[in-house]
């Protein structure tokens, strides 16, 4: 089902893609890969909620997934709420190293 929902993402199919990311995920609640994936596909559907509740799962588990981080602050500033953006961003640079994309994001915050 992941070859087959990644063939409907490079189609831009993206309902498509979206009820086989989620076939994927409920069998194997932890894959990552197809866990971002559907997000992204999630975005680009207008469907932000769906992705950030993927983002936010994927932070969870390991709050140093930096990709899940930037993609969840991005999500955020597109729902214009950037004092959630800003607390996940400061979440991560407490635990991590700087990261000039992040600081950058942040300034977008104020």
């Amino acid at each position: 089902n992941l070859r087959l929902a990644q063939v409907y993402s490079t189609r831009q199919d993206w309902e498509r893609a979206i009820a086989r990311y989620e076939d994927v995920l409920a069998a194997s609640p932890s894959n990552r890969q197809a866990a971002l994936a559907f997000a992204s596909c999630a975005r680009l559907t207008k469907r932000e909620e769906a992705a950030l509740r993927v983002y936010d799962s994927l932070i969870s588990r390991d709050p140093a997934d930096r990709e899940a981080v930037v993609n969840a602050v991005h999500t955020l500033l597109s729902l214009k709420r950037p004092a959630d953006a800003r607390a996940r961003i400061e979440t991560y640079l407490l635990k991590s190293p700087p990261d000039p994309e992040l600081l950058t994001l942040l300034k977008a915050t104020k």
